[in-house]
């Protein structure tokens, strides 16, 4: 019985290296794992940024030289507006100087038929000559190549072509004008569609940002986590009051005491407290109904157990599920030991409202009995 108690006790400490070591290792993966996220998200943040900045530089180029081009084609349409003005001008000149020479034509006859020289009417005062042009005065007949005066028959093709050509020159201005239109929509739409998709891309950096503040927030809160975890106090390093010393002074003054509990809570202990170099597991467990169990420690295991549940309650986040069940049982062994007195009955710890406190010491049954100093070494 000892030597298998020897086998047990070794192999608990064998277990108890092995879960600290894991405990260590998980806690450096996890901390790299923490740092890769982190540059992760600088590195996806940095990208993000600098090709959002990169297409807000293209668009604003774009948008530069479509403004350039506007510009450039108003002075153009103006420029043209203003040619073809002028050269409608100048065919409006030459149209009036050739009616003054068909009515000079026809009025040529009837002074030679009187014999009376015919006045010369008066030329339109609006139209200016148009310089260089070497067109007869407006009282002189037209006349042919060999000087002889034109006839009537001649001077009307004459007119009619240059009308042609005037309305020949309108057409071609109203389509320079409505080319000129149709490139001024086509910059405009597409002013419309740079405007549209700068606003796309305005909206996909503000969700970018979002989501980078919404990973940076929970890297901080898993960060956060880590440290608490990374800075996790090692036994002993934990200021002890006065009140916990002599608590663990009472369970050392005890043989053995019994534990009333649900198979969870005891799962749970003995998972806290299996790490402690004194903690001992009973050699079998009582079946109480209900799923409880009734186990009977002694008062070295107790102590295990006791400085177990205060260490954990000093490092676990307060209202963590671990802080909760540190202190509810602590809490319940400490008031359990309050009276205590030399030669009494066996402790008996209820872990459970629900249940009927005080059970029969000896449904609890121990190989161990009245703990000695010469088996707590052992």
């Amino acid at each position: 019985m000892v030597a298998s108690r020897g086998d047990l006790s070794n192999t608990l400490q064998m277990l108890h290296t092995t879960i600290v070591s894991g405990s260590k290792d998980t806690k450096e993966e996890v901390a790299k794992g923490f740092d890769k996220v982190e540059a992760a998200i600088a590195v996806s943040q940095t990208e993000t940024r600098e090709a959002v900045n990169s297409e807000l530089s293209k668009m604003r180029g774009n948008l530069r030289d479509v403004q350039n081009r506007l510009l450039a084609n108003r002075e153009e349409l103006g420029d043209d507006v203003r040619r073809y003005l002028s050269v409608v001008q100048d065919e409006i000149r030459k149209l009036a100087r050739a009616v003054d020479e068909a009515r000079a034509t026809r009025a040529a006859p009837a002074e030679a038929e009187l014999g009376a020289p015919a006045p010369a009417e008066p030329a339109l005062a609006s139209m200016e000559s148009a310089p260089g042009d070497a067109d007869p005065s407006p009282g002189a007949p037209a006349t042919s190549e060999s000087g002889a005066p034109e006839p009537e028959e001649a001077v009307v093709p004459s007119l009619e072509n240059k009308l042609d050509t005037v309305l020949t020159q309108n057409t071609r201005l109203v389509g320079a004008l409505d080319g000129i239109e149709a490139r001024h929509e086509a910059l405009t739409e597409a002013v419309a569609a740079l405007t549209a998709q700068q606003a796309t891309l305005a909206a996909h950096h503000k969700q970018a940002l979002t989501q980078l503040a919404e990973l940076r927030h929970v890297l901080d809160d898993q960060t956060t986590a880590l440290a608490a975890v990374s800075t996790k106090a090692e036994p002993g390093s934990i200021e002890v009051p006065a009140e916990h010393s002599a608590l663990l002074g009472r369970a050392a003054r005890i043989s053995s005491a019994v534990l009333l509990c649900h198979r969870d809570l005891w799962e749970f202990l003995t998972a806290q407290a299996g790490r402690h170099p004194h903690f001992r597991l009973p050699p079998e467990l009582t079946d109480q109904g209900r799923q409880r169990i009734a186990a009977a420690i002694s008062g070295r295991s107790l102590i295990a157990v006791l400085i177990t549940l205060f260490e954990l309650k000093q490092t676990a986040l307060k209202g963590d599920g671990n802080w909760s069940l540190a202190d509810t049982l602590y809490t319940r062994i400490e008031e359990g030991l309050t009276s205590l007195k030399e030669g009494g009955t066996p402790v008996t710890l209820t872990l459970d409202d629900g249940a009927t406190k005080g059970i029969d010491p000896a449904e609890a049954s121990s190989d161990e009995g009245p703990d000695t100093p010469d088996d707590e070494d052992r």
